[in-house]
């Protein structure tokens, strides 16, 4: 068995999801004085909105961070930590986690790019990072990737532009899940204007511990969910994914969802981007229809259905 399947065969969820959606203390690993670099973004998103838990940036260059104490090392943090989000380099970012591992973090959020998407290199890196996490109760979003939010908590990890304005103005009852972090301060920006509020979301990266299957399977048991809605480029669990799917439609939890990638060339960029097989899209197709998931062919359409249902769901409970 290579170290992939051994790593894949493991308990991984151990620790489950919680302190990914609802932390109460997280590490930004990474923060800087410069506002716009990802930890830093993260940081001053959560303040902002006024996260109520713990915060707390980690750079040893500084004692503080947009009004924020600043600590030199994770070490050095005054009480465990649920959630880090790191945002180094590949390589310190290889150190940071096994510093997180060490300190009992319970779920990191990787952001670096510079793994299976970039070679050989990165395919070794990655590997590393797999020996690292195998085995231990410690969970990892990403790597490359754009983090979680939860409106209810004022928490949002994600550090592209678009989350300048992110208001979160009305808590949601969509949980949105998406393998495209290009696309989700959009969305998500859309989604506010229309009146399509998200509850719960997340950006999946490249998947290697946590990926999408496992948090459709997690906001399918939390209350506050009533709609999944998913930006998909490929499928990497098929069968783990058709569960969850199944266990949706049995909870009365509809599925909607926007897939990229469907014509040849796009098929192709969506390969190019995350290392992941976007598979056949009339395979996926069927599968939707088989499994009573609704399929939308715009993305600027996914959070309108999904409010159009979470307004019916809600009417008919």
């Amino acid at each position: 068995m290579n170290e992939r399947a051994e790593f894949e065969a493991g308990d991984r969820a151990s620790t489950g999801l919680a302190p990914l959606f609802r932390p109460k203390s997280i590490a930004f690993v990474g923060a800087s004085e410069r506002p716009n670099t990802p930890a830093s973004r993260g940081l001053r998103n959560c303040l902002r909105l006024g996260f109520a838990g713990g915060l707390y940036p980690v750079n040893p260059k500084y004692e503080s961070l947009f009004g924020a104490r600043c600590y030199p090392s994770l070490e050095s943090l005054p009480e465990p930590i649920d959630l880090a989000m790191v945002a180094l380099g590949a390589d310190a970012t290889l150190d940071a986690i096994a510093a997180c591992q060490r300190l009992g973090v319970k779920v990191v959020v990787a952001c670096s790019a510079g793994w299976e998407e970039s070679g050989p290199e990165g395919h070794a890196r990655a590997d590393r990072l797999r020996r690292l996490l195998a085995g231990s109760p410690m969970r990892l979003l990403g790597p490359n990737c754009l983090g979680s939010g939860n409106p209810a908590l004022r928490m949002c990890l994600a550090y592209n532009s678009s989350f300048e304005s992110v208001s979160f103005p009305r808590q949601g009852r969509i949980g949105l899940v998406t393998q495209s972090g290009a696309m989700l301060g959009g969305i998500i920006l859309n989604s506010e204007d229309v009146g399509a509020d998200v509850g719960l979301f997340a950006h999946v990266g490249n998947a290697m511990d946590i990926g999408m299957e496992e948090i459709m399977e997690y906001m399918i048991d939390d209350a506050s969910i009533e709609v999944l809605a998913l930006m998909i480029e490929g499928v990497r669990q098929p069968a783990r994914f058709v569960a969850a799917a199944k266990k949706a439609r049995a909870a009365g939890k509809p599925v909607i969802v926007f897939k990229a990638g469907a014509s040849e060339l796009g098929r192709q960029a969506v390969m190019s981007h995350t290392g992941a097989l976007a598979g056949s899209d009339e395979v996926f197709s069927a599968v939707c229809r088989e499994n009573g998931i609704l399929r939308v062919e715009e993305s600027e359409d996914l959070m309108q259905a999904a409010s159009l249902l979470a307004t019916w769901n809600g009417k008919t409970r």
